[in-house]
């Protein structure tokens, strides 16, 4: 079974009907939850999904206690999340000085730090710019786009 590590882009836009790339990220929430592919999440995605969800424009607003019971049913149930140690972050940290990355750069590197720590084949993003950057590091994993 092919794994997946999916970035915070794909499981936003795999929930909120209303996102513009919901009709291609959903069918691979999909596959996890039919357990037709192996999905993982880096620990931070579920502070980044939460965050993002609660804070949508959306009217209704979502409301904290639904994004929750969200991640707990369709997410945290059928993926395996990857924590990352003290040591995975001060790793991340240097490797972040050397690339000169600002900003939210740092959340893609602990992305493509979680694929290398579990030998995660695959990454699923629709930011493919943000991880191309990583590409020249060590082997690390295939930047898949939903299509």
């Amino acid at each position: 079974m092919k794994n997946y590590l999916f970035d915070t882009s794909v499981i936003v836009a795999a929930s909120i009907a209303a996102h513009p790339h919901h009709n291609v990220a959903r069918p691979w929430l999909a596959k996890v939850l039919s357990q037709k592919i192996t999905g993982h999440l880096a620990s931070h995605a579920l502070a980044e999904i939460y965050a993002v969800l609660t804070r949508l424009p959306l009217t209704p607003a979502l409301a904290p206690d639904f994004v929750k019971e969200f991640l707990f049913s369709e997410i945290i149930s059928a993926f395996t999340i990857v924590d990352l140690s003290t040591k995975d972050y001060r790793d991340c940290v240097k490797i972040a000085a050397k690339l000169n990355l600002k900003g939210g750069a740092f959340y893609d590197l602990l992305h493509w730090q979680a694929c290398l720590k579990k030998n995660i084949n695959h990454l699923l993003t629709f930011n493919l710019k943000d991880f191309q950057r990583f590409s020249d590091m060590e082997p690390g994993p295939k930047i898949v786009v939903p299509e």
